[in-house]
């Protein structure tokens, strides 16, 4: 029964979410701002038009759309473009990823003590909090660049290097957090 509510909510929503986004255009900002201002008040935790409890039951519709986005962020990744550009690729990704992750984690680390979620945990969890937290704030949206370029219709090096390092970031961020589980897990 949820499903179908959810669903119906969710078509409301996208159908809003289109106007919104129309009326963020007109004040010179990409459509998806709009869209995610919709989802953002819409949701659960401010208007709760879609409830918390409908929520679990649209994890088909997440993993499809999940599956979507990496689909056309993959078939907008031109392999000729980033082997010409594998070295600027590779320096921005790993500086991006690098100063993200060390940024993260020592600012984590530094707090954890003092944050409700992780004072009472023993020093070697919030190690691992910590590290997995700092792992995926590298993350970056592919389905916004790609959303970015295509409404700007951006063309050029410079747009091929940012969806290049954003799609690349994201492989980084799926291979790193399986090393950092892994490592948990052999710690804990």
């Amino acid at each position: 029964p949820a499903l179908p509510l959810a669903m119906g909510t969710l078509l409301v929503l996208a159908l809003a979410s289109q106007h919104v986004g129309r009326l963020f255009q007109r004040l010179r900002l990409p459509l998806i701002t709009g869209y995610l201002c919709t989802g953002l008040a819409c949701g659960p935790h401010l208007l709760g038009l879609l409830a918390p409890k409908e929520v679990p039951s649209l994890w088909v519709l997440e993993h499809v759309c999940l599956s979507v986005i990496a689909l056309a962020a993959g078939s907008e990744l031109r392999v000729a473009e980033l082997r010409r550009h594998l070295h600027p690729v590779a320096a921005i990704t790993a500086g991006i990823s690098v100063c993200t992750w060390l940024s993260v984690w020592v600012v984590l680390t530094a707090l954890s003590p003092h944050l409700e979620l992780m004072e009472h945990l023993p020093p070697a969890h919030r190690a691992a909090m910590c590290s997995l937290t700092a792992t995926l704030m590298i993350a970056r949206s592919p389905a916004s660049c790609i959303a970015v370029l295509r409404e700007l219709d951006a063309h050029g090096p410079f747009s091929s290097l940012v969806l290049s390092v954003t799609v690349v970031k994201d492989v980084v961020v799926v291979l790193a957090f399986a090393v950092n589980v892994g490592a948990v897990q052999a710690q804990l």
